[in-house]
C-alpha cells in the first residue's frame, strides 16, 4: 500500500514543518467534512510532524503531532505552517 503524501509538496507524512502564525489554533475533525476551532493552539516557532492531510470545503488541513510538555495530535489549517525542506 502506498503511504499518503501531503498534498502541498508532495512530501511524505512524517515529514516536519514549522508554524508560521503568531496563534495556530488546533481543530477537531467532526465528521468527514467538518472541523471545530478548537482553545488550544501553538505559536509561531512551534515545530510539529505531519500526519495527515485533509482538503475540503473548508480548505485544506493537516493532522500534526506536537511534542511538548504533552504531546498533542490535532488538526492545523495548512496556511498555519511552513513545511521543512
Amino acid at each position: 500500500m502506498c503511504q499518503p503524501k501531503c498534498a502541498a509538496k508532495n512530501k511524505p507524512i512524517g515529514t516536519p514543518a514549522t508554524v508560521a502564525i503568531e496563534k495556530a489554533h488546533f481543530y477537531e475533525k467532526k465528521s468527514s467534512e467538518s472541523f471545530d476551532q478548537k482553545q488550544s493552539y501553538l505559536i509561531k516557532g512551534d515545530k510539529v510532524v505531519l500526519n495527515d492531510y485533509h482538503r475540503g470545503d473548508e480548505g485544506l488541513f493537516y493532522q500534526v503531532t506536537f511534542f511538548g510538555k504533552k504531546t498533542v495530535t490535532a488538526w492545523l489549517l495548512a496556511s498555519a505552517i511552513l513545511i521543512d525542506e
